[in-house]
């Protein structure tokens, strides 16, 4: 039976989802891997919860039974060309980003008697600007009465917002129809498709 989530990668989107597949998805259990962190106070009540967090090598070398893993969740900065991930491709398991498991929550989850969920996503994407511009269309957004809210790469993982904010109480979320601006790099489109 596959009850694993496998977060790569601890950083803001990282956390985020471990947090979220925790408390929102009541996963059973989240394995988490870094390489390279500093252990803080949501490290600490991640541990606290029972997410056991792995260093890449450690994992590979003790872990042997991937096909218990449901899904991967894979933070932006994360390598993609890491030795774990070409494991977990080459046993078929999928990734996606922190933004897909948000997205894919709210599509399977928010839905009410004749009414779905009515929140819309802009994604803002490209080389150059895309703060600026999430930024900028929040601002306008809002200064002409229309709820928005700018996420992703701008230090607010979409994730933490959708806990802390609109699923803390299910008749706002019902009642929503605030307009999420989410940065996201080309990585994690990749990793995006809902």
């Amino acid at each position: 039976m596959k009850n694993i989530y496998l977060v790569l990668g601890l950083s803001l989107s990282g956390k985020a989802s471990s947090f979220f597949l925790l408390n929102q998805c009541k996963t059973k259990q989240v394995i988490a891997i870094e390489d390279n962190f500093n252990e803080d106070d949501e490290i600490r009540l991640l541990k606290k919860q029972n997410v056991r967090i792995f260093n890449s090598i450690d994992f590979i070398e003790n872990f042997s039974n991937f096909k218990k893993i449901e899904k991967v969740i894979i933070s932006p900065g994360f390598n993609p060309d890491s030795e774990i991930v070409k494991i977990i491709k080459k046993n078929k398991i999928e990734i996606i980003s922190e933004i897909e498991l948000g997205a894919r929550f709210l599509k399977r989850n928010l839905k009410f008697p004749n009414k779905k969920f009515k929140n819309k996503i802009i994604g803002i994407t490209g080389t150059n600007g895309k703060t600026t511009l999430t930024k900028l269309i929040e601002h306008i957004l809002n200064e002409n009465n229309i709820k928005a809210k700018g996420l992703g790469n701008i230090k607010i993982p979409f994730t933490s917002y959708l806990t802390n904010n609109l699923l803390k109480n299910k008749q706002h979320a019902k009642n929503s129809d605030e307009i999420f601006i989410l940065e996201l790099s080309s990585f994690q489109l990749e990793k995006t498709k809902t």
